[in-house]
Parts: structure tokens; C-alpha cells; sequence
């Protein structure tokens, strides 16, 4: 019973819905060489109305989620109406066919709305090869459709452009492939079946003994127990990621802080501290320097007598007097001439009429001169020192221009630190804490296969708990191997195609793909960090990845373009068309806007090209015209 799984659209008929008065159709028949259906819309022109009209055609309420038609459905209904419409007629029709059991079907399936007064009433009909189904046969037809297909999976072949950027950007791309893959693969089917299982198990009616409540308790207690490991898994995973991010973070940080040449807080303050303590020593330098000057020049010599002073001078006096008196000018390179004036009664006279004792104190004085000579030639030597000194320990405080962001970057670094130790400590702690629940999970497993032994063989568990309970751990096992082994095979098969589809050649050597659905890029055994690759490669990635699935999946259902190429460079575009679009087989369709598919892009698929639509919008009518053309004849 595969038959949706080869379903082929062949024709969409829009008749008063959005955009599009009238009857609007849109011919989807390809042929092997000949498959791409090429529709090209500005922004608002109507292509998302008629991806919606597809989905509302097939499944009706169902599309929008609900079991049956309800308010909120025909509420929904309505804004798809057309306000614009020459006829009260307002119908979608779906043209398909599908091969059931080497069978191929034609239908065309309509559903059709009146407007009343305060509702809307829906109406559906189907022809198969022209002749009306029914009431009981559209509705078997209708289930059929449901139960083997779904909105879900008709989304799954709609390569949504802006869709996959948002969800890149937005760090959801894990999850998105998680629910592509379980809708490609039918594992929403199995997990659909196990719970259904489980339900039967834990809620049979005629479990009536002790000891069946015995045996329903301990699959409870091991169910509620592996939702637990989950949850803390799940929790234990999102710690080492953070670890792993923080570790990033702070490097980036550490890498921008030698960048701007940073000193750091604590080496800031000492360098500080010794220009104050420089600046301290040269200013009790040049204070002794000054008080040099100060005591000993000029210095004070008692005038006496010039009479008493000529008697008791000796006549080898005015000799030796003038000799101290030219060492005391060649130490202190100071002329005299205005004291010694002013130290005589008598202009004409001269220094040599001192007495003795005022001599004794000039030899005491030329003597305390020498020694304070050698403590300022010492001064001065070590201030031409300072002063180097100080110059490099000002350009180095000088040079650290940002020193406000060296600051926050030290902030920073130490509030990661800070996070980054509690992350550790806690990822510890919870991988103790997942040792301790999956012992505990082994325990209840043994106890649960004794109690199922047990109760096994003195009859009261009937034939079909044990198949039941064998089937529940037969699907879990086909699960796991199912995954593995197809994520293994998308994971080699994107890799390749990314290769080829890629600028940079041979730029990832390996792709894995974990349980989680988390990428992990390698280069010769090296794993890569995601944000290495640009917004660009990121998005061709994931490109490659979703037509991997496909590829491996086997499937050959119409796969749409929406956008593919709208947050893409012109040589990613290309690369893009000739390594994804034109080699897809199957039935494909491209909406696309104005600027995607230039003259270089349109000749890589124009030989694949069967038919193509513009949709012009008429802002003037509020209505949306569709041609055989696309975007006038720049093509």
C-alpha cells in the first residue's frame, strides 16, 4: 500500500482563491527529460497561496491540523477566498495520479465553498477517469490519502529558501532536520506504533491479578524512569554544548584582548604605582638639588672691620684667599663678583682683607662643597635615568588606548570563568547522577524479565501481552538500526555532494551525523566548528543535506522550490542550480522571485524546463494574472 508515495501532480486549478479571480490553471505534466515547472513571482504576487491551496486541496481541515471541520477551519477558509471574484464559485482542484499495486489511478479531486449568510459550507467531489466517485467512495479515498500521507510530509518536499535561512540563523536547524528525517523515513509511523503498544500494555482491561498489576507497575516505573534518563541525557548534552560554547567565547575574548595589546587590571595598577614611585624619586632628587643651590650659594660671609682685618692678615693671605675663592667659582660654576661686592665697606677693596677664622670657615665650606659635588653629580646622572624610565612606562599606559574594553574584556573573561567552572561541576554531577539512573534502570529490567517470567509461565499473561511487549522491543531495535545505518549514508552522500557543490574543493572530508541529529564536520580527522563555514556555506549545507535524504529515501514524489535561491551570492546560486536542481529526476517546481534565476542560473536548467508561469500582481484590480512567460524576455 504505497500508492501516495508515487503520487504525481499533474494539474492545479485555482478558482477564486487569494489572489487569483477566475479559473487559474497551473499544468505540472513533465516528462523524463523535460521535469522543472518553473514559476516566477514577485513578492506577494501569489506563490504561497498556491503551495497553501495544494495542501488545503489534499487534506482539507486536516491541513490545518484539525480531525474535522470546525469554525476555526472555515475562519481560515475565508481569508482564502478571493474578495475579487466575478462568480460566487470558489474551488480548488487537484489533478493526480498514483500506482497501487502496479495500478495507475487518475483523479481529480475538487473542494468547493458557498458563502451563506453567517458560514461556509464545503463541498467535495472526485472523478476517476472522468466519472464521479460516490459519497462512500470519496470518503474511503479521502482516508486513504490521510492515513498514507499528510501535511507533514507534503511539507517535507517543499525546499523553503527563506525558511531553512531563518531556521540557521536561528539555531533550529537540529530539530528541523530531526522532524524532516522522521517524516521522510516514517519513524513518526513506529513511534505512532510503540506508544500505541505501550497504551495497550499499560491499560489492558483484563489485567485483573496481583501479580499482572505487579508486572504493569514495573513497565511503568521503567517507562517513567527512561523519561527521566531522557530529560537529564537531554540536559547533561545541553551542559557540554554550553561548556563547549563558553570555551569559544572565551577564547574569542582572550584572541581580541592581544589583539588591542590589553594589560591587564592587576599589571595596570602596578604600572601605575611605579610612575607614582618614579615621579616621588625625582621630585626629593630635585629637592636636594635645589637646597644645594639654596644653602651653599651664595653663603653668607660676617664683614668685618676693615682695619682689624688688614692688621692681622698675613701677606699670604690675599694669595690663598684668592685660590679658595677660584675652586669655590670652578665647583659651583658660579661668578662671585656681585657677593664679594657686597661683602666690602670699600669698593677697592677685596676678599683677601678676611680674618682667619673667616678663612677656616672658606676651607670648611670649599671642603662640605666637594663632598655635596659628588651627591649632585650622582643626582643628576640618576634623573637623565628616571626620566628614561618614566618616558617607557608613560608610552606603555599611553599605548593601552582601550583600556575601558581591556577592562570589559577581564569582566567578561572572569564571569565565563565563573560559569564555565559551574558548568563543569554540573556536568559532572549529572554524569554521576545518568550512572545512577541507568543502574537503576538495569535493575528494574532484570526484575521486570523475572516478574514476566513468572507470570509467563503460570499462565496469566496471554499470547498477546507477549507479543505485544516482544514487538515494543522489536521496534525500538529496528528504530535504532534504522537511524544509524540511514545517517550514516545521508551523512557520506552530503558530504560529497557539498564537495561538489562547494567554491572551496575538498573543504570537509567527513560528515557525521549524530543520534541527536547534531552535524559534526571533520577535515582529515580534525572535527570543524559550525560557525566556521559562512551564512552562504551553512545554507548549502543544509541544502545538501535535505536532497541527501531524499536521495537515499528512494522517494520520487514532486519536490518544490520555494525561494532556493534568495540569501545565496551569484556563485553559490549557480552551484546550487547545477548540483541540486539539475539533478534531481523527479517532478520538481521552482517559485522564485525576480532576482534568482538570471541568465547564467536559467541556463544551467533550461534544457529541464517543460513550462513556465509569471504571476504578476495588479495592485490597481488587487488580483494576480498568470502568464506563459517568465520575468519578460531577459531569458
Amino acid at each position: 500500500m504505497g500508492a501516495i508515495f508515487r503520487m504525481k501532480i499533474n494539474k492545479i486549478i485555482l478558482t477564486n482563491i487569494g489572489p487569483y479571480a477566475g479559473e487559474n490553471i497551473f499544468d505540472f505534466t513533465t516528462n523524463e527529460k523535460q521535469n522543472i515547472i518553473l514559476i516566477g513571482g514577485k513578492n506577494g504576487a501569489g506563490k504561497t497561496t498556491l503551495l497553501k491551496a495544494l495542501k488545503i486541496g489534499l487534506f482539507g481541515c486536516f491541513s490545518f491540523g484539525f480531525r474535522n471541520e470546525n469554525a476555526t477551519y472555515f475562519k481560515d477558509v475565508a481569508r482564502m477566498l478571493s474578495n475579487q471574484a466575478d462568480s460566487p464559485t470558489f474551488k480548488i482542484t487537484i489533478d493526480f495520479e498514483y500506482v497501487e499495486n502496479l495500478t495507475k489511478y487518475n483523479y481529480a479531486l475538487s473542494r468547493s465553498w458557498e458563502k451563506g449568510k453567517d458560514e461556509l459550507k464545503e463541498k467535495v467531489d472526485v472523478l476517476n477517469e472522468g466519472k464521479a466517485l460516490t459519497e462512500l467512495e470519496v470518503d474511503n479515498l479521502i482516508n486513504k490519502i490521510r492515513s498514507i500521507s499528510s501535511p507533514a510530509l507534503i511539507n517535507s518536499f517543499i525546499f523553503d529558501g527563506e525558511k531553512i535561512g531563518n531556521i540557521i540563523e536561528n539555531g533550529k536547524t537540529k530539530e528541523y532536520i530531526r522532524e524532516l528525517f522522521s517524516c521522510i523515513f516514517n519513524i513518526d509511523l513506529l513511534d505512532q506504533f510503540e506508544k500505541d503498544l505501550m497504551v495497550y500494555l499499560n491499560y489492558k482491561d483484563n489485567y485483573t491479578s496481583e501479580e499482572e498489576y505487579e508486572l504493569t507497575g514495573q513497565v511503568n516505573k521503567i517507562n517513567a524512569l527512561k523519561t527521566d534518563i531522557k530529560r537529564e541525557s537531554d540536559y547533561y548534552q545541553s551542559l557540554q554544548k554550553k561548556t563547549l560554547d563558553i570555551q569559544i567565547r572565551i577564547q574569542s575574548l582572550q584572541k581580541e584582548f592581544a589583539q588591542i595589546g590589553g594589560i591587564k587590571k592587576d599589571d595596570l595598577i602596578v604600572l601605575q604605582n611605579g610612575i607614582k614611585d618614579i615621579e616621588r624619586t625625582a621630585e626629593t632628587n630635585n629637592k636636594i638639588l635645589r637646597d644645594f643651590y639654596e644653602d651653599y650659594l651664595p653663603f653668607s660671609i660676617v664683614q668685618r672691620n676693615i682695619a682689624d682685618i688688614i692688621k692681622k692678615a698675613e701677606a699670604e693671605l690675599p694669595k690663598m684667599y684668592g685660590e679658595m675663592l677660584e675652586k669655590v667659582q670652578n665647583y659651583l660654576h658660579v661668578d662671585f663678583s656681585q657677593y664679594i661686592d657686597a661683602l666690602c665697606v670699600d669698593k677697592n677693596k677685596r676678599l683677601y682683607e678676611l680674618q682667619e677664622d673667616e678663612i677656616e670657615k672658606l676651607k670648611q665650606l670649599l671642603c662640605s662643597l666637594k663632598t655635596k659635588k659628588n651627591v649632585v653629580v650622582k643626582l643628576l646622572s640618576n634623573k637623565e635615568s628616571l626620566s628614561n624610565q618614566l618616558m617607557k612606562m608613560r608610552d606603555s599606559l599611553t599605548n593601552n588606548e582601550s583600556i575601558e574594553r581591556v577592562n570589559e574584556i577581564i569582566q567578561q573573561v572572569a564571569e565565563l570563568q565563573k560559569e564555565y567552572e559551574f558548568c563543569i561541576s554540573e556536568t559532572n554531577a549529572k554524569r554521576e547522577q545518568l550512572v545512577d539512573l541507568n543502574k537503576e534502570l538495569s535493575l528494574l529490567l532484570i526484575k521486570y524479565n523475572e516478574l514476566f517470567e513468572k507470570h509467563k509461565k503460570s499462565r496469566l499473561i496471554g499470547n498477546s501481552y507477549l507479543v505485544c511487549s516482544n514487538t515494543i522491543k522489536t521496534c525500538e531495535q529496528i528504530k535504532k538500526y534504522l537511524i544509524r545505518e540511514k545517517l550514516d549514508k545521508i551523512g557520506q552522500t552530503c558530504c560529497s555532494l557539498f564537495n561538489q557543490t562547494i567554491r572551496k574543493k575538498d573543504f570537509i572530508s567527513d560528515i557525521k551525523i549524530d543520534e541527536n541529529f547534531g552535524l559534526h564536520l571533520f577535515f582529515n580527522g580534525n572535527e570543524i566548528q559550525e560557525d566556521y563555514l559562512s551564512a552562504g556555506e551553512t545554507q548549502i549545507l543544509v541544502s545538501c543535506l535535505i536532497w541527501s535524504m531524499f536521495k537515499i529515501s528512494g522517494r520520487r514524489e514532486m519536490f518544490i522550490f520555494d525561494t532556493p535561491l534568495a540569501r545565496l551570492d551569484e556563485q553559490n546560486r549557480v552551484a546550487f542550480s547545477q548540483n541540486i536542481v539539475a539533478t534531481i529526476s523527479g517532478q520538481v517546481v521552482i517559485l522564485s522571485t525576480d532576482s534568482e534565476f538570471t541568465n547564467t542560473n536559467y541556463n544551467i536548467i533550461a534544457d529541464k524546463v517543460v513550462r513556465k508561469y509569471l504571476l504578476s500582481y495588479d495592485d490597481s484590480k488587487k488580483v494576480t494574472n498568470v502568464k506563459r512567460a517568465y520575468f519578460g524576455d531577459e531569458l
